[in-house]
């Protein structure tokens, strides 16, 4: 009789602490709030409004969020058709739309690693003309009005000194005119007019 009376306080004692820390578990302290202390003869300012917490990605609904965007533009196009007639002349491959970092990446081990990634990152050129190979060599930039904007201009000498300072020779086309990309591929890739359709 005694073994289960102290099996029953046993278990009334156990039942006790698993309800506590259930409890314990569900409280949560109510945040501390602090307000602004207004001057005297001041009433106090205005609380900014809350913004929502962003949903989880599962409930975020997908249909009617996006829309489809035009991978180039008419000028982009008139562009990729002329400078991919070079390519096929000379047997040469054309990539469009290419990030940064599919072309260079920062020094690993370098403190600055993160500083460096992140200038790149979200940054893509218009086209990239590959030898034979598949090996990068040219990049080109289709240039509008909208390079001549300064921080649009800053943007074009950062990319262009980061693309040369790892080899990559860089052209930007303002107008069409095919004679200086010609010239400019030629000389790239060190192709002679005899080595046209080889």
């Amino acid at each position: 009789m005694r073994v289960l009376l102290i099996l029953a306080l046993a278990l009334v004692v156990i039942l006790l602490l698993a309800g506590r820390r259930r409890r314990a578990e569900r409280w949560e302290p109510e945040e501390e709030v602090s307000l602004p202390v207004a001057d005297a003869g001041q009433e106090p300012a205005p609380e900014p409004p809350q913004e929502p917490e962003p949903a989880p990605a599962a409930e975020l609904p997908i249909p009617g969020a996006y829309r489809k965007r035009w991978l180039f533009s008419y000028r982009e196009k008139d562009a990729y058709w002329a400078i991919r007639e070079f390519c096929d002349r000379y047997g040469l491959f054309l990539m469009a739309k290419v990030r940064l970092l599919d072309l260079l990446e920062p020094v690993k081990g370098d403190p600055r690693y993160r500083s460096y990634f992140w200038k790149v990152q979200a940054k893509h050129v218009d086209f990239v003309l590959c030898d034979r190979k598949l090996v990068a060599r040219l990049v080109v930039e289709v240039d509008d009005a909208s390079h001549d904007q300064e921080d649009r201009q800053e943007r074009d000498r950062f990319v262009d000194a980061v693309l040369e300072s790892v080899g990559y020779s860089v052209l930007h086309l303002r107008s069409l005119e095919m004679q200086p990309l010609e010239e400019r591929i030629r000389a790239v890739f060190r192709l002679e007019e005899t080595e046209r359709n080889a």
